[in-house]
């Protein structure tokens, strides 16, 4: 796959509060859920972590019009630490978009990180090409963090960054506690039919705008690839 980041680029949302900025995320990830499942009776949707995503997460959860029991839930990526660690992102999910509503149990794919990681690597992928069945994410919800990354996926990490034949991979970090990552390959990010970028707070909009003005190096700023018209940037 070549990554064309001359397309056009995302749209930009600006909220006037963390208020706002999760009734607009809602609103746009119910309406295409609905659409996804009208289309083909299922929806697939990709979570990450962080804090405005714990909020968001616990609201939609609470939502009684989400259509549960065809939605498929999976993580764009994961901290390799236990189930229950206070750093998983399966940990938060189940905390917050799964505390009263829970899919049937084939409906939820998470990194199975109690395995070696090589081994938990090959086993997510697996299980996240049968969750998807052929068929591209329908809903990723990302973030970018102030060094530019998305995902697990850093700058400066060509290798793990311009993959293109699996769509799991082990990554790692120094600037973080836990250093190993499971994470989605930009490759199969870049496939998803809709994303949205959760961004809180003036340094969040400082580096989009850096982003946003920097020269076409997805090494630099994988988000670039990304940067299309399948993704809504949101500010709060």
């Amino acid at each position: 796959m070549i990554y064309d980041v001359s397309m056009s680029k995302g749209s930009i949302v600006q909220a006037a509060s963390l208020q706002e900025l999760q009734e607009k995320s809602i609103e746009m990830i119910l309406g295409w859920m609905k659409e996804a499942c009208e289309k083909r009776g299922v929806c697939t949707l990709g979570l990450s972590g962080g804090s405005a995503a714990r909020t968001l997460y616990a609201a939609l959860g609470a939502r009684e019009d989400l259509p549960w029991d065809n939605v498929k839930v999976f993580l764009v990526d994961e901290r390799y630490v236990p189930a229950d660690h206070e750093e998983s992102n399966q940990k938060l999910v189940w905390e917050t978009l799964l505390r009263t509503h829970v899919p049937p149990a084939e409906h939820l794919c998470f990194p199975p990180t109690s395995l070696p990681i090589d081994d938990c690597v090959q086993e997510y992928e697996k299980d996240l090409a049968i969750l998807l069945n052929g068929k591209s994410p329908d809903i990723v919800i990302l973030g970018m963090g102030e060094d530019g990354h998305t995902a697990s996926l850093f700058p400066g990490d060509e290798t793990s960054i311009k993959e293109k034949q699996a769509s799991v991979l082990h990554t790692t970090t120094d600037h973080f506690a836990i250093h190993d990552r499971i994470t989605i390959s930009l490759s199969l990010l870049s496939t998803t039919n809709h994303r949205i970028f959760l961004l809180v707070g003036g340094k969040k909009k400082a580096v989009f705008d850096d982003m946003r003005k920097a020269a076409k190096d997805i090494v630099r700023w994988p988000t670039k690839a990304l940067d299309d018209e399948k993704t809504v940037w949101i500010f709060g």
